[in-house]
């Protein structure tokens, strides 16, 4: 169970190197030696009220721990379209998703909207992430349908974040939150080796043992996989879309906004850490945020666009 701490009566200035000092003291649950080197610690999820707090808090917690920080931005408005939200701020949200579950010493800032935005539960995250080791073996094929059940996009080329693409023996995959995608190449179903490559002129970068691979932001069930398999409308150059896979076969169920249970709250059981930053204010954010979306939607509702039932 995460450690809780409310940093209330201090500006952000001054929460940070107290924050730091509490953290490079302590290690964590999941691994860590108690802040012997920058590498090890606890993870620890830290709320601000808003997107610039939660940056500027970052830079400054980063300074004294030395180490690398994530700052994730708000949340797109509640009643955003699907089509309208950013993939930028989704992609950020499943890097610090992936911190909080795989990496020691993760440390995660995010506004009061990104804690609240619903998204995958904790188990579903992680049975729909992939790792490919060099050495063992995979069937290309099933490599295929599970990054498109996890929300990967196939297209020609791989060129950014959450897309992949396949040729021969060759696997293409640009994971989400990674700064390189990777080349898995094969010799039938065995893995011969990997390499992180430049997505602009294709050419190897470094060698890697592993790549670990996080769910995008959106997927496919299996029929979608077939069709796009297929060619045509749904062919490999098509521009996907839509929700997380809705079959439960590649992630215990993990499917589109209607199978996102959770909110990043519910993540903090992957921490062992989580702190609020001047509680009042947070408070206030959170209370302006719903009197925004009551807002919205009545607007929807005197336009058309929602019903009651909503």
């Amino acid at each position: 169970m995460a450690e809780t701490l409310h940093l209330a009566g201090l500006t952000e200035v001054q929460a940070a190197p107290v924050l730091a000092r509490l953290l490079l003291g302590r290690g964590g649950a999941h691994g860590g030696n108690g802040g012997a080197d920058a590498g090890s610690g606890p993870r620890a999820l830290i709320v601000t009220a808003g997107q610039g707090t939660a940056r500027s808090f970052a830079k400054n917690l980063s300074f004294f721990l030395k180490r690398d920080v994530l700052a994730l931005p708000e949340d797109d408005p509640p009643f955003l379209r699907y089509e309208a939200r950013s993939r930028e701020t989704e992609a950020a949200r499943r890097a610090a998703m992936d911190a909080l579950l795989f990496e020691d010493a993760a440390v995660v800032v995010c506004p009061v909207s990104a804690l609240i935005k619903r998204t995958l539960c904790p188990d579903a995250f992680s049975a729909l992430t992939l790792t490919i080791r060099q050495g063992e073996t995979a069937d290309p094929e099933e490599l295929n349908r599970r990054l498109f059940a996890a929300g990967y996009q196939r297209t020609p080329y791989t060129e950014n974040p959450g897309e992949f693409s396949r040729r021969g023996g060759i696997l293409d995959v640009f994971p989400i939150g990674a700064d390189a995608p990777c080349r898995v190449e094969f010799f039938d179903t065995e893995i011969e080796r990997i390499r992180r490559f430049d997505p602009d002129t294709q050419t190897s970068t470094g060698a890697a043992d592993f790549v670990r691979i996080p769910p995008a932001g959106g997927g496919h069930d299996g029929e979608g996989f077939e069709r796009a398999e297929g060619g045509g409308e749904y062919g490999a150059d098509a521009e996907y879309g839509g929700g997380f896979a809705r079959g439960a076969e590649y992630g215990g169920g993990a499917g589109g906004d209607e199978d996102e249970d959770c909110c990043l709250a519910d993540w903090i059981g992957a921490a062992d850490f989580f702190a609020v930053v001047d509680p009042g204010r947070v408070e206030q954010s959170l209370a302006l945020r719903e009197t925004e979306a009551a807002a919205d939607f009545a607007a929807l509702l005197e336009n058309g666009e929602a019903s009651a039932g909503d």
